[in-house]
């Protein structure tokens, strides 16, 4: 029998340190533009806060029957427009 064929197959070993590192890396800048949405989140929460209570004032005022006074409420926009009569 040839000395070959009596040798143990090799193991595997896992991951090097190198390669760890790496896909931390890779991991840590993937989240960045996470990490720069979450800093940014509060001002667009009082955006909408404040067209989400213009349009409850501009419900409310239909509601009670004032529509001259009621502003346009657009989904979307950041602006309150006056309403327009033909």
């Amino acid at each position: 029998m040839p000395a070959s064929s009596l040798r143990r197959p090799r193991r595997a070993r896992g991951y090097l340190l190198p390669e760890a590192i790496a896909s931390v890396a890779l991991l840590g800048v993937g989240l960045l533009p996470l990490a720069g949405m979450v800093a940014a989140a509060p001002g667009w929460v009082r955006g909408y806060s404040a067209l989400t209570q213009a349009c409850r004032a501009a419900v409310e005022a239909l509601e009670l029957g004032d529509a001259v006074a009621a502003p346009v409420c657009v989904p979307g926009d950041d602006s309150m427009h006056g309403p327009t009569r033909p």
